[in-house]
């Protein structure tokens, strides 16, 4: 029996994500988020169909892409205040799973992008592995 998209997506995201570099707990919050981003934006709704499905007009730019962007920037902002918080000695668990979260969410529309273009690697490449996690490192968020 094949793999479902469920387990390709859990999967696939937890791997990458351990093998650029983010402990296993991290990477495990990120591939499930990723992975409950069909639970909470169904793509049975017409207002979530643009997280799985390209619904921009040709002379506007990918909805994925969009979602992505938003996500990531949500994600990065999180990971700036737990920097700040931990710089500080307070608590800054809740910052960081929050990153944690919207980064899983971000890399669910790339993940669908790749999965109809088949072109299942994107995901390991060089742009990711740098844009997502040199970017955490140099924000201090995994020491």
């Amino acid at each position: 029996m094949g793999a479902t998209a469920t387990s390709q997506q859990y999967y696939g995201t937890f791997y990458w994500a351990v093998q650029v570099g983010f402990p296993v707990g991290y990477a495990k919050k990120i591939a499930y988020n990723c992975n409950d981003v069909d639970s909470i934006f169904s793509p049975l709704l017409p207002s979530y169909q643009g997280w799985h499905f390209n619904i921009a007009r040709s002379c506007e730019e990918d909805s994925r892409i969009v979602r992505f962007t938003f996500m990531y920037l949500a994600a990065f902002a999180c990971f700036d205040d737990a920097m700040q918080k931990k710089k500080n000695g307070q608590n800054y668990s809740v910052s960081l799973n929050f990153g944690l979260m919207y980064l899983g969410y971000a890399l669910h529309p790339i993940f669908k992008i790749k999965m109809k273009k088949e072109e299942a690697a994107l995901i390991n490449t060089w742009f990711f592995e740098f844009i997502i996690f040199s970017g955490l490192k140099d924000r201090g968020v995994f020491l």
